[in-house]
Order: C-alpha cells, then structure tokens, then sequence
C-alpha cells in the first residue's frame, strides 16, 4: 500500500526486460482483495535443478538461459516485495505418479520420473523411506518369532531381550551400510554423486561478500575473507555470547537469592511466594526475545 505506482510499473518493466522468459501480469487478488504481479514461467526456467550439468545440449543450465534469474525471487523474498513463489504444477504428469506411485500397492516406486519432476532431494527423500519401510521387514519378523517361542518366565524373557538387541545392533549396521551403497548409486544416476548438499543451494540473499569467479566451479559467486569472519567471531561474537551468559547467570542466581529470601520470612502472604518464579519466567521470556534478535544481528553481520 505504501509503494507509489511509479516504482510497481518501473519493476514491472525492469522484470518484463530483464526476464523476456517470465509471464508478467497485474491482477487483482479476490480473497486479499488487492492487485498484484502474477509471474508464471515453466518450472524448467524457474527452478534451476543440480542434476542438470552445464554442458548438456538437451537440458541448458538455467542461469545461462536467464541471467541473474536464482538470485532475484530470494533477494526480493527477503525484501518482502514477494510472499510466496511456487510452480505450476502439470496434471498430466500429476496423473500420471498417481496411478504409476500414489494408487500402487505393493509396486516399486518410480524414482526416476519423482526425481525428473519434484527433484533429486525429493526422490533422494522418498528413496530412503521406501528402503527403510523394506527393511523394517526383518526386525518386524525375527522380533515376532522371538516372542512367539520365548516362555513366559524373567529368565526366559530376559534372553529373548539380549538377543533382539543383538540382532537390532547388527540389523542397523548392515542397513546404514546398504543404505550408503543405494544412496551413492542414485546419486551416481541422478548426478549429484560428487556434489555437496551446501553447493546445490543459494546463498542467503543477506550474505555479503565480493563478486569472484570460483576456482573451484569456475561459476560467480559471493566471496567473503575467512580472515574476516574469524575477527569477527573473536571480537563481537564470542565477547557478546559470553557476555549473554553472564547476564543470564546472574539474573538466575537473583531469583534464587529472592526465592530463599521469601521462603525465609514466613509472615509474608501465601502469593508473594510465587512473586520470585513468576519474576524467573518473565525474565527467560524477554532474555529469549532479546537473545534472538542479538542471534539475527549477529549473523547477519558476521
């Protein structure tokens, strides 16, 4: 309400010029009864996914085909020009995991057609939820069996105990080991093998640093001096974090001096004796709401 309609028409423009890929319009919103940008684009275009390498002439990286587009919703997410950013879904294809995933029993899951539409992380997700659920198969049986032949006395049932947890401790070693076989060969599949989680995500559009080229990726990205934040840490964050600590401690041992000083005077009214831990939880209350914002400054800084 407080944006003049020169700047939403200059943004309109800049997002219309600078994005030819994006569907632009002005609409009036019926439930928030307000007007406001409808950007729709394919999700190929908004979503630039990891599995997809530069160098394939099938699937081109997304920010070559519109620049600077990865940056812009989070930087204008943070902004609060933008509340919310999601893609179109496809019913053709919705339609189609529904009877292939969502309606078949006892039928594999089709990973691969998860992973083209909702993203390795998703697929990644419900491919170690579908071996897990296998897999609870053999504890689920041997521990039935073992109940079924175990008596009814201590001893007996104190050797059946010993046993299940012999075979749970050998079961979840053998299981983390298959497990990271199966991962690392879906990720082999999907491409994302040699790729750390932290690189497949944007940085935060608070982050700042320098514009470089990365030695590593040979991609533009923020560079900001470990030197740098280490002096930070040394000079502002550990002497505000102890500082907190401090101030913490001694507001706790105040409301415990207060505490052994009301119960010690045994003519004061029954509800002044509560004064000192309602004092307590006032006190944890506000030191929380402070520390937060002191946690936010801090990191936005450092």
């Amino acid at each position: 309400d407080t944006t003049d309609d020169h700047t939403l028409l200059w943004l309109l423009n800049h997002i219309r010029l600078g994005i030819p890929e994006l569907i632009v319009q002005v609409r009036h919103h019926k439930h928030t009864r307000v007007y406001a940008f409808f950007v729709t684009a394919t999700y190929e275009r908004c979503v630039p996914s990891p599995a997809c390498p530069n160098v394939s002439p099938t699937c081109p990286n997304v920010s070559q085909r519109i620049p600077n587009l990865s940056p812009t919703f989070p930087e204008l997410a943070a902004r609060g020009v933008i509340q919310q950013l999601f893609p179109l879904h496809e019913q053709r294809i919705l339609k189609r995991l529904m009877k292939s995933w969502v309606q078949a029993v006892c039928e594999a899951q089709p990973l691969d057609e998860i992973c083209d539409y909702f993203g390795v992380k998703i697929a990644m997700y419900f491919a170690w939820l579908g071996f897990y659920t296998s897999a609870m198969v053999y504890p689920a049986v041997f521990g039935s069996i073992l109940y079924t032949f175990t008596d009814s006395d201590q001893t007996s049932q104190d050797i059946s105990c010993v046993v299940f947890a012999i075979f749970n401790v050998l079961w979840a070693t053998l299981f983390l080991e298959e497990w990271k076989r199966r991962g690392a060969e879906f990720a082999y599949k999907w491409g994302t093998l040699d790729t750390p989680a932290e690189s497949l995500e944007e940085p935060r559009p608070q982050f700042r640093g320098v514009r470089r080229i990365s030695p590593v990726t040979s991609a533009e990205e923020f560079y900001y001096p470990p030197w740098k934040r280490l002096l930070f840490q040394g000079l502002v964050s550990l002497p505000v974090c102890l500082t907190c600590l401090i101030l913490v401690f001694l507001l706790m041992l105040g409301c415990f001096q207060l505490q052994e000083l009301v119960l010690s005077v045994p003519e004061l009214p029954r509800i002044l004796r509560f004064l000192p831990k309602i004092i307590l939880a006032v006190v944890v209350t506000a030191c929380d709401e402070l520390y937060k914002k002191v946690a936010l400054w801090l990191n936005d800084m450092g």
